[in-house]
């Protein structure tokens, strides 16, 4: 397989960087949508988080998740 990640956006203040970023995992498959916030001190990563939504079973909503 060939993954694929395309970041949306960032977004930084202070010590705090935000990535919304869209992963295919492999040509053709269905697009996953990751959150990830880091901390960060004397230019290092000192914290991560992350949220993983998989491919939506339905689309109730019109707007798109990206």
């Amino acid at each position: 397989p060939k993954p694929r990640w395309e970041i949306i956006r960032t977004i930084a203040e202070g010590d705090m960087v935000f990535l919304h970023a869209r992963f295919s995992p492999a040509d053709g498959a269905p697009q996953y949508a990751i959150a990830d916030v880091f901390r960060l001190k004397n230019c290092l990563i000192v914290e991560h988080w992350d949220v993983v939504a998989g491919p939506p079973g339905s689309q109730p909503n019109p707007n798109s998740r990206f």
